[in-house]
């Protein structure tokens, strides 16, 4: 009973004021300006009378905010830890993809340059959204033992599927057997077209056994073996 009535005593206590707030995020996106802005009504009380509860379902309104942890520290501190969530691509020019192929839509994106100079962009129809996740981890883990990025992909309403990569120049997969024609794209940039990137417009891969290729206007055009042109 005594320490009910202390604790009770504490809780009610003007002379508890909080005393610092530790915000632990590494975030890249959510200013930590625009955290504490948001709280300044709810932490401007007894360090006891703080209610984790509303702090927390605040934070995670926020449109890149996944997780929140907090905790009190005794005698003044508390401790807010958040995990943004993790971006893919940008989605149609309008939302974030995430690489379990839920979608969030940070408003405005326009507002957001960083963010859309450094992620690829997708252009799909909506119920795609969870298998062009996929496919592009998948193709990406092959792409990158050449040292070659998607910048953007694009599966049209026929389900046509199209990459551009970092090279500069775009592959057509087309609509089956994406991952195989994938691999036999690899092995001809690794064979020949490496050395003649900068002078391909684009790499056509919807054939059975070979490959077709766009070459840049005002390019040398290479004399190559076993090569589609």
């Amino acid at each position: 009973m005594v320490i009910v009535s202390a604790w009770y005593w504490l809780a009610h206590n003007q002379y508890y004021p909080l005393g610092k707030i530790e915000i632990y995020s590494g975030s890249q996106h959510t200013p930590q300006a625009q955290i504490t802005n948001l709280l300044a009504t709810d932490v401007d009380r007894s360090w006891f009378k703080i209610d984790l509860v509303i702090i927390r379902n605040k934070l995670l309104q926020l449109a890149w905010i996944e997780k929140v942890s907090l905790r009190r520290l005794w005698p003044d501190k508390l401790v807010i830890e958040i995990t943004e969530k993790p971006p893919l691509a940008v989605w149609n020019d309008k939302a974030i993809l995430m690489a379990n192929g839920a979608l969030f839509f940070p408003q405005p994106l326009s507002k957001t340059p960083k963010v859309l100079a450094q992620l690829p962009r997708f252009y799909a129809a909506e119920s795609l959204k969870t298998e062009v996740a996929a496919k592009y981890l998948e193709f990406t883990e092959h792409l990158l033992r050449e040292k070659l990025t998607i910048e953007r992909l694009e599966v049209t309403a026929d389900r046509g599927w199209t990459i551009n990569v970092n090279a500069g120049f775009k592959v057509f997969l087309g609509k089956t057997e994406l991952t195989p024609r994938l691999t036999r794209f690899l092995l001809a940039y690794r064979a020949q077209l490496r050395d003649h990137r900068k002078s391909i417009s684009h790499v056509d891969m919807r054939y059975i056994n070979g490959l077709a290729i766009g070459w840049k206007t005002n390019t040398t055009r290479p004399i190559m073996g076993n090569v589609i042109k």
